[in-house]
């Protein structure tokens, strides 16, 4: 009787471990790799979308799936933002197809380069949310910043601004009338312009450096040349000074910066008196067409 119930013992045992062995097999086959979608991106800061009046513009995330298949398979996405409308400020599709045999394609997001002025900034959240396979979750979003963008054109700044504010210090003034009355390229992102009248006292011609090395248009700069003749006397300023040549300067820590979009000039400097120094207030003149 002993014997006989060792031997059913055994054969329950061998049974219940030949039964997960095989469940293992069936539940986890080690020769599948898990299937995961993915943003395929190097980080997962926010990206820039600088938006051009190129119809072909658009911003492109590579998407994928970490296996391949021989069947087509589709990613889901949504789109959410506190300030920018789809269908109005871009457009973006709801799903793509990842076809048989590849694990790789991309999401194209296109902006309405119409309807986005200049300063205008929006933040999408780009996020997978379905599918034929579930989110890797850490690299399932991203967040896009769409803003407008036009590449710099210096002849497109020549001219007239004919509505000009200044301000130096607290005391406001204008508009008034300012020009362009040069140009000249030095790279293909730096320029110089020479601008003539600011003060609005007949003031002769200044020289300001542009740089447009940034991508971001929000990062454009001007920055004045240090000068000190042939501008303006200094009674401009401030009659005691009559006789003595006003000078400029970069005001320390203050650039100035332009709009490539709607050709404004904002010029940030430090003005002064020849022999007498300079005043201690920014002084910022605002050229608008």
């Amino acid at each position: 009787m002993n014997k006989l119930l060792i031997s059913f013992a055994l054969v329950a045992l061998i049974s219940v471990s030949g039964c997960k062995k095989n469940n293992l097999v069936i539940d986890k086959d080690p020769l599948i790799p898990p299937q995961y979608a993915e943003l395929v991106l190097p980080t997962f800061t926010a990206k820039s979308y600088f938006i051009t009046s190129d119809p072909a513009t658009e911003f492109k995330i590579p998407v994928g799936i970490t296996n391949v298949t021989n069947a087509d398979r589709t990613i889901q996405f949504t789109y959410t933002s506190a300030t920018a409308v789809q269908g109005t400020h871009y457009t973006a599709p709801a799903s793509i197809t990842i076809p048989a045999g590849k694990a790789l394609d991309t999401l194209r997001i296109k902006g309405i380069f119409a309807n986005y002025p200049s300063g205008r900034k929006d933040i999408v959240k780009v996020k997978i949310t379905g599918g034929s396979a579930p989110a890797f979750v850490g690299k399932d979003s991203v967040n896009v910043v769409l803003q407008k963008y036009c590449p710099v054109v210096l002849n497109a700044l020549l001219g007239n601004y004919a509505r000009t504010t200044e301000l130096l210090g607290t005391g406001a003034y204008g508009p008034y009338l300012t020009s362009v009355s040069s140009v000249t390229p030095v790279s293909t992102t730096k320029g110089k312009i020479v601008v003539e009248n600011i003060f609005d006292y007949g003031w002769g011609p200044i020289t300001f450096d542009l740089d447009w090395a940034d991508p971001d248009p929000n990062k454009f700069t001007v920055t004045v040349v240090t000068q000190s003749s042939g501008i303006a006397d200094g009674g401009t300023i401030d009659a005691p000074y009559a006789g003595k040549e006003v000078m400029v300067r970069p005001f320390s820590g203050q650039s100035g910066t332009f709009d490539a979009c709607d050709n404004t000039i904002t010029l940030k400097m430090q003005i002064g008196v020849v022999g007498v120094g300079y005043l201690p207030s920014l002084y910022t003149v605002t050229m608008k067409r």
